[in-house]
């Protein structure tokens, strides 16, 4: 039974590592179904339908369902406000905010690095990290929410030595964090103290990471995933044809997956946008297993993923992350607005560099770490 739990929770870290979000194994029956479609803002347009100034903009993702409704005469937010009462911490523009009590938080990181995980003291190099998905888990609301940083943010990055100690620092892409040190839990370590810092200085609870190798063992385990091809692939896979309906296999899932410099428009949100495709055909598939009665798939899964992730979570913490991950509300996936610029390098390289509006973040980290202070 722990090992289905574990397997479960591998899954879900599966879909957070390549897609930035998160999907549950079991159907909330007091949602509308009609409700469930997520909402997609477009980026060049603010939510009111004007243009926007920045390249991207705040948006949500997920369920879009009423939460549950009241109990014993008080409202939800009554018994939320109750559990979360807090001091007064942070002022912001004469409002008063303390962290809330009952929230713990979880970072998923999807490495760029082909093969196996390296071993604990390993010294063979991180590789950055494509992926951070911050995971928000509200025990006193008894939801989750995702927030998505984009690989390209710049921050302040610690590098360290082959023993995980910092001897400098540099504001670079977020993402080479987790290059600046030996590729094991090092090198989450290293990320986790970049993205807690990006994010105000938010305690992270637990990491995971998961390297792109594991794509083609997880999609062919589940027996090949269906999708339709939004993007031109002629420059990197002409067999995925733009326009046509096909059951990824093999090294396709992973081009389909990770495809950026020759695919579409060669965009970082294109890319995302299809991997939260693939990670809902993912879905789809893994339930018609499950409900065929296929009750090996889960323990092959776990089997298929294990070798390629490095994590600090406990069996104990798994099987409560598990838990929650089938039950708790899904609020859905949020990032900060942004601007984006190409930055060169002394060595001549050219890089993309995403700067988060700070209003835009800061209103993020209030609304998933702060409560008004009564």
């Amino acid at each position: 039974m722990k090992k289905r739990i574990i397997a479960i929770i591998l899954i879900i870290v599966m879909a957070f590592c390549f897609t930035g979000c998160i999907f549950d194994n079991r159907q909330r029956e007091d949602v509308d179904p009609s409700q469930n479609d997520a909402a997609q803002t477009d980026p060049a347009q603010n939510p009111d339908g004007t243009p926007s100034n920045n390249d991207t903009t705040q948006s949500g993702e997920g369920s879009s369902a009423e939460a549950p409704g009241s109990e014993g005469g008080k409202t939800v937010e009554e018994m939320i406000a109750e559990k979360n009462q807090v001091e007064p911490e942070l002022n912001d523009g004469g409002v008063w905010y303390g962290k809330k009590k009952n929230v713990s938080t979880y970072l998923v990181i999807g490495v760029d690095q082909a093969g196996e995980a390296p071993a604990a003291g390993s010294m063979q190099g991180g590789g950055q990290c494509d992926v951070l998905d911050v995971v928000v888990i509200d025990d006193a609301a008894r939801t989750y929410s995702i927030l998505q940083i984009n690989r390209d943010t710049i921050a302040t990055v610690d590098i360290t030595d082959w023993d995980g100690d910092v001897v400098a620092n540099i504001d670079q892409q977020i993402s080479f964090a987790h290059a600046y040190s030996n590729g094991s839990a090092s090198s989450c370590e290293n990320v986790v103290r970049a993205v807690s810092r990006l994010l105000g200085g938010i305690e992270i609870n637990g990491y995971c990471s998961l390297r792109y190798s594991a794509i083609p063992s997880l999609n062919d385990t589940l027996g090949g995933v269906t999708v339709k091809i939004e993007d031109d692939f002629s420059k990197s896979d002409p067999t995925l044809i733009q326009g046509e309906t096909v059951e990824l296999h093999g090294e396709h899932a992973l081009h389909y997956v990770r495809g950026r410099m020759k695919v579409g428009d060669g965009s970082n949100a294109s890319r995302m946008r299809r991997q939260r495709t693939y990670v809902a055909a993912f879905e789809t598939k893994l339930k018609q297993e499950i409900n065929g009665g296929n009750g090996a798939i889960i323990g092959n899964l776990y089997n298929a993923a294990q070798p390629y992730m490095v994590t600090n979570l406990s069996g104990g913490t798994i099987t409560t992350l598990a838990n929650k991950a089938a039950t708790y509300y899904n609020n859905g996936t949020v990032s900060p607005s942004g601007r984006y610029e190409s930055v060169s390098y002394s060595t001549g390289a050219t890089h993309t560099a995403f700067y988060p509006d700070v209003d835009s973040l800061k209103t993020l980290v209030l609304q998933l770490f702060y409560t008004k202070a009564s």
